[in-house]
């Protein structure tokens, strides 16, 4: 089985990048997503802005993850990881201010975050509608690919309340060697 993840993931591999794309209330930040494939390993990395322009960055998001299984038809990805961690990191002043003074609407939970250090939060809902994975569940995903193009649909976003699916459009950044 293994093997066979390993086959389909092998055009998988490298980096990934999606562009700016707004997020938040009326779309007042920007966040960029990194996604590395290395064989089984899965790093993606969602860096949020202060701005829809992705000018001055505030919150780190990264989940780590392995790669369970991979099953491709045609454009197809299905694919099953396992969370190893999901970590968010205040790279803003006011980002820790914030979630210091409203832990329960903004900082998931009762952490004391601090500036540059990074926390988990597998686990844990951070906003309404907004729930990360614990460390060790199953995640499954449904993408598509299109030569360079890895469209993938948001994994914590409880759009499915809302009527719809989002995803995230990468484009390749960089290849693999691993």
């Amino acid at each position: 089985m293994l093997a066979l993840a390993l086959l389909a993931t092998a055009a998988l591999n490298g980096q990934w990048m999606s562009d700016c794309l707004a997020m938040g209330k009326d779309g007042r930040h920007g966040t960029i997503v990194r996604l590395t494939i290395a064989r089984t390993r899965i790093d993606a990395v969602a860096q949020t802005y202060a701005h829809p322009t992705c000018d001055v960055p505030t919150i780190e998001t990264r989940l780590t993850a392995r790669l369970d299984r991979v099953a491709v038809s045609g454009s197809q990805l299905d694919a099953a990881l396992i969370i190893r961690d999901v970590t968010l990191t205040p790279e803003h002043p006011d980002v820790v201010t914030a979630w210091n003074e409203n832990s329960q609407a903004k900082s998931c939970g009762t952490q004391v975050w601090r500036l540059n250090t990074a926390q988990s939060v597998a686990g844990d809902t951070c906003t309404p509608g907004l729930r990360f994975p614990p460390c060790g569940a199953r995640l499954v995903v449904r993408a598509s690919r299109n030569n360079e193009t890895l469209r993938i649909p948001l994994p914590f976003a409880d759009t499915a309340a809302a009527g719809h699916q989002a995803a995230i459009t990468f484009r390749r950044a960089a290849l693999s060697n691993d």
